[in-house]
């Protein structure tokens, strides 16, 4: 087994459009066989310029290609002008042996873009065996 992980915190971020925030990816792991990456996640956002709707999807590349979303759908959370939220999601993907990952944080907004004072991403990839 193993663990790859990251936490960043920007000061401060405007969500707006599909963006992973600076600092909010792993380092890169290359697949064993028989592998699986069980992905797990957040973002928090404080303070934020006016209400704004925020979008959260664990993603990753792979061999240094395009993004892959690990889910079906996004995780999502109103934010309240001047307040704090928290967006947390979850995925399991099956790995291919020899392939080069890294998994990362997307964020986009619903409609027009929002500034908040601070955005902190959180993640934890575990690889284990089949």
């Amino acid at each position: 087994m193993r663990v790859l992980s990251y936490e960043r915190r920007n000061l401060p971020a405007t969500i707006a459009g599909a963006a992973t925030p600076a600092g909010c990816e792993t380092g890169t792991h290359t697949a064993g066989a028989n592998e699986i990456a069980i992905l797990s996640g957040n973002v928090t956002l404080f303070n934020a310029s006016t209400t704004g709707t925020l979008f959260y999807a664990p993603i990753y590349t792979v061999n240094g290609g395009g993004t892959t979303y690990a889910v079906s759908f996004f995780s999502i959370q109103t934010v309240p002008a001047t307040m704090s939220a928290t967006v947390h999601g979850q995925a399991a993907i099956a790995l291919t042996e020899g392939a080069v990952y890294r998994f990362r944080t997307e964020v986009r907004s619903l409609g027009a873009a929002f500034t908040v004072g601070e955005l902190v991403c959180r993640g934890l990839v575990t690889i284990a065996k089949q």
